[in-house]
């Protein structure tokens, strides 16, 4: 924890931005399964469990880093998408049609979400476009959630709807597109394990993911993020005083003395 994945993976971003690809991304998914911001049955599976206030805000997260490619390449979707008895997304519309309803009427929210990302996936498979996913947390889509059934069990990640359409597009049966996950010890649901940040006992993506999450990502190319090298620490820090983020010599030394430690540093 705290090595620089999560700058590796915005350096990526910023590749796929520069190259105009279309960009799917969450920033920690965690948030999604340790605190979520509400919670809902699900109108249409019981079984599921709806965050229709993470999912607006994500769909206009997705709207803002793709607006100008959107608009570009100005998708269609490929079907029509029934919402209620009066509201529907006809065949042809365009993309964007399906994020602004999301965000306009949240109740729909989860159910624009799952679509939008089926359209990506269609899309960027039939050669349309190319598209990056990157998610940082990963391994907290295989964990306990804090919420509980009225049987008083905790609800699995599986059942969150968010996260049941989010690994619809991790999962490696398309083309065009680039699949960038991270695993993180935090992500761990560390109340039910018994752990705390600091005594996860291992930090290999097959302990943190499980077997199951393990074998979802299979075949991956596993990449390993070693601690800052005194170059990168250096040139972290430059970037932080020319930018005016630390202005104090005393905090100057205080973050020389955790520089190998980069989420201690950012605290």
């Amino acid at each position: 924890m705290g090595c620089g994945k999560a700058v590796t993976q915005a350096h990526l971003l910023h590749y796929a931005a520069l190259n105009d690809w279309i960009i799917v991304s969450k920033e920690y998914a965690a948030h999604w399964v340790k605190r979520p911001k509400d919670h809902a049955q699900n109108a249409s599976d019981e079984t599921l469990i709806d965050s229709p206030i993470d999912a607006a805000v994500w769909l206009q997260h997705f709207r803002v880093l793709n607006a100008a490619r959107l608009k570009e390449l100005n998708l269609t979707t490929s079907q029509a998408y029934k919402w209620s008895e009066r509201e529907v997304t006809e065949k042809g519309e365009p993309l964007t049609n399906i994020v602004d309803h999301g965000v306009e009427r949240m109740k729909h929210a989860c159910d624009c979400m799952g679509a939008l990302l089926q359209e990506i996936k269609l899309q960027t498979d039939a050669g349309r476009m190319k598209t990056m996913v990157i998610v940082k947390g990963v391994n907290s889509f295989w964990q306990n959630t804090y919420l509980r059934r009225l049987d008083k069990s905790f609800i699995p990640a599986k059942d969150l709807t968010i996260v049941r359409h989010f690994k619809e597009i991790l999962k490696g049966d398309w083309r065009n597109a680039a699949i960038v996950v991270s695993v993180d010890e935090a992500a761990q649901s560390l109340k039910h394990l018994g752990f705390t940040h600091e005594n996860v006992p291992c930090y290999y993506p097959k302990y943190l993911l499980g077997l199951e999450g393990f074998e979802f990502f299979e075949p991956f190319l596993p990449v390993n993020v070693p601690k800052y090298s005194e170059k990168e620490i250096d040139s972290c820090l430059d970037y932080y005083i020319d930018r005016g983020f630390i202005q104090n010599p005393k905090g100057e030394a205080v973050i020389d003395f955790v520089k190998h430690e980069p989420a201690k540093a950012s605290a």
